[in-house]
């Protein structure tokens, strides 16, 4: 979403009349979807180590390329 609309969010949310409870209802929703968001992002990403030119792997360095972090 862009800044404009953000923002056009924003004001709406801020006219409309909300308890305490349903602004913290909304809070909670809002942050579960974004954590749920990066989760996804975050699934997915490689990690991939410096490693010195000189470095002669073992048998078990191999075993743990594949590993998740």
């Amino acid at each position: 979403m862009n800044t404009v609309s953000l923002n056009n969010l924003w004001s709406y949310l801020q006219g409309l009349s909300l308890s305490a409870s349903n602004q913290r209802w909304l809070a909670n929703h809002l942050i579960e979807a974004a954590e749920s968001v990066e989760k996804k992002q975050h699934k997915g990403n490689l990690i991939f180590p410096k490693i010195p030119k000189d470095y002669k792997p073992t048998g078990d360095d191999t075993s743990r390329v594949c590993a998740e972090s």
